[in-house]
């Protein structure tokens, strides 16, 4: 014959299992909040690849046009001065 468990071990058991509830509630909130992050991470390495890659290519074009300029000028001078001043004309005209 089994003896009827305690009323102290019974609402023991009854908190335990409230308790497990409980985590398992946050645990799922958790996931969710995790899940939130994760969209928003992916989201922004999307745009940040994006303006890598228009950086890269501006980079690109800058670089052909001072080629092209570098080509098209007298052979470049020992005067400091005068490379800064070439440097100074080409962000002039890239600005303009």
């Amino acid at each position: 014959m089994t003896t009827p468990a305690s009323p102290g071990k019974a609402a023991a058991r009854i908190n335990k299992n409230k308790r497990r509830h409980n985590n398992l509630i946050l645990m799922d909130n958790k996931s969710e909040a995790m899940t939130e992050l994760i969209k928003r991470l992916k989201a922004l390495n999307n745009h940040l690849s994006l303006h890598i890659e228009k950086s890269r290519k501006e980079l690109q074009l800058y670089s052909q046009e001072l080629k092209q300029y570098q080509n098209n000028t007298a052979a470049p001078s020992r005067n400091g001065k005068a490379d800064v001043q070439k440097v100074a004309l080409l962000w002039q005209e890239h600005l303009n």
